[in-house]
């Protein structure tokens, strides 16, 4: 069996220098239900132990090993599924010498035709491609990434895709993941290297992407229109309007795409927040006439209120003539990119269940792991991380048990509650299924009914609650449950 080096801390003895290490059996120390999560330590130290705590704090598991010759193997008999954090403790030192962290994850389900689930990845930008089982091993289903304009095309009108770009497409092919690739950004052979702004820069550009969409026939079904178009990323003289050359540039990128392959879905507006005149402008300019979905960016701190401007990019949509399907290919929670870990997975259930009670059709979380300035936000640790390479975080453990009730399911509605509470009710097959919050703080809910019902934890641990007296009563935080209906 591979060994995964986890943990390299280099600790210095009398007359030698000895690195302790903690190797694991899974990448990531992600592990399926079923399996027993094992681990092997070398060390200078005759014994220790190890100690396991829960994703909310409690201590789920702790074992004592005996090292011969600097090694021992331990397993951690741990029941339960979600985010784990260990500590190992060496001989009799009362703070740990190691600590990391593991997953236990139930077997994941093949995502649904439809699944909204992805997030965000950076294999363009040289990202290693053996993190990619663990983005199906969690239930994704697709991943949003580029084909840089700049990359490929260096002499001009000569296309090329080098291992760097086409390997990773073809890895995610081979995996059953399902690709979004934007179409970025310019190109110092047009336009001074700014934004497409004129004639033949616009027409470059949509020659890219058809070649981008030629390349991938059969591996790439869906492209976006550049990124954030309304906000660091353009340049030059289009920032004078920037709806007028943007829809511009998507007119002609459109055609060229559907030429090129009439099935493809192409995503467009390339908006970050809620820009209300930006939104119109695209409107006003005919961009609805050349898009097969919208994509917006709704970053901001607190969750709660995106249904609402969704709803409001909804209505300004009908006003125009044309509701297109939504796309959130990046969320996230960049106001606090190091805030505590255990807030990341709230915010993530929180503001995956308001997305999908909106009407977005995708959602792609940011970002896969952590990467240069974006460290905190990742669902994964980085593969040079302390703690081991690609160790999961708690959110990583919310969004598997989060894809895990909730794709194939669709919104019904939100429950009539305290206005401090949030229930969200979705039907899947025969199940109903409620997501449930508190906004302030500890609240008491009430759910009428005489059938019991499986609570579900935002880690994916499963309890039956049974009604008394016609009703069951429950208490909620701000960390989501699921309350599901029994077949």
């Amino acid at each position: 069996m591979r060994l995964w080096l986890l943990i390299a801390i280099m600790a210095i003895w009398p007359g030698s220098l000895l690195a302790t290490e903690l190797h694991s059996a899974a990448l990531g120390n992600i592990f399926i239900r079923g399996e027993t999560p094992s681990f092997t330590l070398q060390a200078k130290a005759e014994s220790g132990y190890w100690r396991a705590h829960d994703f909310f704090g409690n201590e789920v598991g702790t074992g004592r090993f005996t090292l011969t010759g600097g090694t021992a193997e331990f397993r951690t008999q741990i029941s339960g599924l979600g985010y784990f954090k260990l500590d190992v403790y060496l001989d009799r030192d009362t703070a740990p010498a190691l600590q990391t962290a593991l997953a236990i994850l139930s077997p994941p389900q093949p995502p649904s035709r439809n699944s909204p689930f992805g997030v965000m990845t950076h294999f363009a930008k040289d990202w290693p491609t053996d993190i990619i089982p663990l983005i199906g091993k969690a239930g994704i289903g697709r991943i949003r990434d580029e084909q840089p304009w700049r990359k490929v095309e260096k002499d001009p009108g000569q296309y090329r895709f080098p291992p760097q770009l086409s390997g990773y497409v073809d890895a995610l092919t081979a995996a059953k993941i399902d690709p979004l690739i934007e179409l970025v950004f310019s190109n110092p052979l047009y336009d001074n290297d700014k934004t497409p702004f004129d004639e033949s820069g616009r027409a470059a550009y949509a020659a890219y992407a058809s070649a981008v969409a030629e390349r991938y026939r059969g591996q790439v079904s869906s492209f976006e229109i550049w990124n954030e178009y309304n906000g660091s990323f353009c340049e030059g003289p289009c920032r004078a309007d920037r709806p007028a050359y943007y829809t511009a540039m998507l007119k002609q990128a459109y055609r060229a795409l559907k030429a090129a392959n009439p099935s493809l879905i192409v995503a467009g507006g390339a908006s970050v927040y809620f820009p209300q005149d930006y939104f119109d402008g695209l409107f006003r300019q005919g961009a609805l006439e050349a898009m097969d979905a919208f994509v917006i960016h709704p970053y901001r701190k607190i969750p709660e209120g995106v249904e609402e401007k969704i709803a409001d990019l909804r209505q300004m949509m009908q006003r125009h003539g044309a509701v297109k399907p939504i796309w959130a290919t990046e969320f996230g929670d960049t106001a606090d990119m190091r805030k505590n870990r255990d807030n990341a997975a709230s915010y993530l259930v929180r503001m995956s269940t308001l997305l999908l009670a909106g009407g977005c059709e995708r959602i792609y979380w940011y970002l896969l792991k952590d990467y240069q300035e974006f460290a905190g936000m990742g669902l994964l640790l980085s593969e040079s991380d302390p703690a081991g390479r690609y160790v999961a975080t708690p959110a990583y453990a919310a969004y598997a048990a989060l894809i895990r009730e909730l794709d194939g399911a669709h919104f019904i509605r939100r429950e009539p509650s305290d206005p401090e509470l949030r229930i969200y009710l979705f039907a899947k097959g025969q199940r109903e299924i409620r997501v449930a919050w508190s906004t302030q703080g500890v609240k008491a809910y009430e759910l009428h009914g005489q059938a019991a019902l499986q609570k579900i934890d935002m880690m994916g641990n499963v309890k039956t609650v049974s009604p008394q007296g016609g009703s069951i009563q429950l208490t909620l935080d701000s960390n989501p449950i699921y309350l599901s209906t029994v077949n």
